[in-house]
């Protein structure tokens, strides 16, 4: 049942880690620090979260807590929830991709439940640039608490 939550999220941060690495300023003012100038004993995020009870990896859920801070390269970043309002699922069927390549798209291996669920967006704000942007994105199909991380899987990933 939360596997899309997993999935959704794991695909946010692969998207993140995508924009952030492949950025290419468009002036000097968008450059933070220089690369010469990393501390390379600070490559670990250090990571404040109040909520232990969280399941690791709990970036995951504390993302979408106001407290959580997470702190590398001598930057900070906080994290705040946006509601975007309900998903209606009628098939019990889940498709998340890129809008461009939506008509190749496939849905996941896992049925969801059917109805309205709540869709919220974690979003980052980075201190040292005053960047915001979307850091994960969560389909909540439940208020109870998640025991376990696993990957939503496509039908062609199940055989391999």
């Amino acid at each position: 049942m939360h596997k899309i939550t997993i999935t959704i999220c794991l695909m946010a941060v692969v998207l993140f880690l995508y924009i952030s690495r492949n950025k290419v300023p468009s002036n000097t003012n968008d450059v933070i620090v220089q690369t010469a100038k990393f501390d390379l004993t600070d490559t670990i995020p250090k990571i404040t979260i109040k909520d232990t009870s969280l399941t690791f990896p709990q970036i995951f859920e504390g993302s979408f807590a106001k407290a959580t801070k997470v702190a590398q390269f001598g930057t900070e970043i906080t994290f705040d929830k946006i509601a975007l309002g309900n998903l209606k699922v009628s098939s019990g069927q889940i498709i998340a991709t890129d809008p461009v390549t939506l008509r190749d798209a496939a849905a996941f291996s896992e049925n969801f439940p059917v109805g309205e669920f709540p869709v919220e967006l974690a979003m980052a704000n980075i201190n040292a640039n005053k960047d915001r942007r979307v850091a994960f994105a969560r389909v909540k199909f439940s208020d109870k608490p998640i025991q376990k991380w696993e990957f939503a899987l496509l039908n062609i990933q199940l055989s391999h």
